[in-house]
């Protein structure tokens, strides 16, 4: 390869490196929740059973335990308080209970999920 060949492709290369860091910059930061809707579902799927009379406490409480420990942030919790709003609305006989479980398990949870809570106002 010739230095002006050479230096072309260098430059090419140097000026497609910025447009591409450029637009990543422009795009800013982006969120991901640590969990999503599928796997709130999972966590507290045995809170319906219990919730419906056929199931056991215990595992209710092994997945809201892990579901809390993984909403660290605001938006994370909001995301879950989101999910949670609509996981109550395919089982609405639950909706009334599903208050009590966190203290029934003995864990403090940061926000309602409950039909008239606000997930806006979850911090």
């Amino acid at each position: 390869m010739d230095g002006q060949t050479a230096k072309a492709v260098f430059l090419a290369t140097t000026t497609t490196t910025i447009v591409m860091m450029m637009m990543m910059a422009m795009m800013g930061p982006t969120s991901v929740s640590a969990v999503t809707c599928p796997e709130v579902e999972q966590y507290v799927k045995p809170c319906i059973r219990y919730l419906a009379g056929g199931g056991d406490l215990s595992p209710c409480c092994g997945g809201v335990s892990v579901l809390n420990g993984v909403a660290q942030s605001t938006p994370d919790r909001r995301f879950v308080c989101y999910c949670l709003k609509d996981i109550g609305k395919k089982y609405p006989f639950a909706v009334g209970k599903a208050a009590g479980i966190p203290g029934l398990c003995g864990l403090t949870v940061p926000y309602y999920a409950g039909p008239n809570g606000d997930c806006m106002a979850v911090n």
